[in-house]
């Protein structure tokens, strides 16, 4: 019997913890295989690749306390080398052995394993979905730890390489198109290297089967977008710059509901897309060109009000509390003129809300489609009146004072002198956002009690406190 090939001796310094561990390759029938081609991998170190000779035996030189992986190489024909040259070309036997990997700890300084491999083969596959239509993705075979790419002929044949004779396996599918993020197709391993084609059939409702999502633009005159495919508020497919000119199709997407954002210079959101598996979803996603409305604000003499606001907002925002102006949705203020212009708004429907502190608020319905220009025309506010309570204190039940309300609004106005018996006066009819200031004197004159107040809130009666107690005659 030859010798087994050896790796070279250590040197004299290495000896104390030299060790050998005797490599044997077998057959399943207990046969030396030939010329198997491995790798031995220390941890933390690159591995080494050897070849053993007819005799199947190699002679691994170590040292005692090494973990070594034993891997048998499924691509003879090159083979990676740590010396900065890339891959070199190696001879290609004509029986290629596989096996799975296998780890040795070395506790003593003569060691043996014996590893059984198994000659490989090529496997014909006919791969086709329920209906007959031919597989067209990518796939691979996984056995005993050996991964194998598949060649294809596009036509729902693929032929793999280098498959373990003997053992089963599992065909892993990655379909270009949807793809699959899991296998469930085991072959059988009477069947490995037979003559005929194993017939593989796959479910289209497959649950691990993916989707898509194709995006047509219209409206768009061919403009530069960002799409992204939101899910859960989370990114599942990343921003792709794009022409409006060309469709767009997502990455593979599981089956689920996804958000489709368009950003660039006319933005655009396509809520709750559904992806189904084995299928691509299209949509069209419609530019939002802005479109913008215009109106005049005017009081009831006709006077343009300055300030005045317009806002757009969709009817669930319709809400409106006077002195607390709901700002969402798009809004602008008028100017000297009382003319406002509102733009930047997507098509859709809408209520105009114009508003002016100190009167009563207009709603009108709006209906915008993409790039228009609405003219409200004159809109005319009413004046906003409210009530004011002044409660009191400090005068006697028989006691009589006067209230005086002075309104400072570009003009001196005085309600009348009110002679007023008790502790409660109400004051109804004033106008919304000016500023007055309430009075009370001791009737016969004297000290003046008084307080400031800007009524806001409609038909929500501001209440003044009013001290008489320190009022003097």
């Amino acid at each position: 019997m030859p010798a087994p090939t050896q790796e070279p001796r250590p040197t004299p310094d290495a000896e104390a913890d030299h060790a050998v561990l005797q490599i044997s390759f077998v057959d399943p029938e207990g046969q030396p295989a030939n010329r198997v081609m491995f790798s031995v991998q220390e941890r933390g170190r690159d591995p080494a690749y050897r070849t053993t000779d007819d005799s199947g035996r190699f002679q691994y030189h170590t040292r005692i306390g090494a973990c070594l992986q034993i891997r048998t190489e499924r691509e003879p024909e090159r083979i990676p080398l740590n010396l900065g040259k890339g891959y070199i070309p190696m001879p290609n036997y004509s029986v290629p052995w596989s096996a799975g990997p296998n780890h040795v700890n070395i506790k003593q300084r003569s060691q043996s394993i014996e590893i059984v491999v198994y000659p490989s083969c090529d496997v014909a596959l006919d791969i086709r979905y329920e209906d007959g239509t031919p597989y067209a993705g990518s796939l691979y075979i996984r056995s005993s730890g050996i991964i194998r790419e598949a060649s294809q002929t596009g036509t729902g044949g693929a032929l793999v390489k280098g498959v373990p004779r003997g053992e089963g396996a599992t065909l892993h599918l990655r379909n270009l198109k949807f793809g699959y993020s899991k296998s469930e197709f085991q072959l059988p391993s009477p069947d490995l290297g037979g003559s005929r084609p194993i017939d593989i059939f796959i479910p289209k409702d497959n649950e691990y089967a993916m989707g898509s999502i194709a995006v047509t633009f219209a409206e768009y005159a061919n403009t530069p977008v960002s799409v992204r495919v939101l899910c859960n508020g989370l990114v599942a497919a990343a921003a792709q710059e794009i022409s409006t000119s060309l469709a767009w199709e997502s990455s593979p997407l599981r089956p689920g509901k996804y958000n489709v954002i368009i950003t660039g210079e006319y933005a655009s959101f396509i809520p709750e897309v559904e992806v189904k598996s084995n299928a691509v979803t299209t949509v069209e996603a419609r530019a939002a060109i802005p479109a913008s409305v215009r109106a005049r604000i005017l009081d009831p003499q006709g006077n343009p009000l300055v300030g005045a606001t317009l806002a757009l907002r969709l009817e669930s925002d319709a809400a409106f509390y006077p002195g607390r102006l709901q700002m969402r949705g798009v809004a602008d203020t008028s100017g000297h003129d009382g003319v406002v212009e509102v733009g930047g708004i997507a098509r859709g429907s809408f209520v105009a809300h114009v508003e002016a502190l100190g009167y009563e608020p207009a709603r009108l319905p709006v209906s915008l489609a993409a790039g228009q220009t609405l003219d409200l025309g004159d809109v005319y506010l009413g004046v906003a009146r409210g009530v004011c309570i002044i409660n009191i204190k400090g005068a006697s039940p028989d006691q009589r004072y006067q209230v005086v309300v002075l309104q400072n609004q570009g003009s001196t106005n005085t309600y009348p002198w009110r002679n007023v018996v008790g502790d409660s006066v109400r004051l109804e009819g004033l106008v919304l956002g000016r500023l007055y200031q309430i009075g009370v004197v001791l009737a016969g004159g004297g000290e003046v009690a008084h307080e400031s107040v800007v009524l806001t809130v409609q038909d929500d009666p501001v209440v003044v406190e009013i001290d008489l107690a320190a009022l003097k005659k």
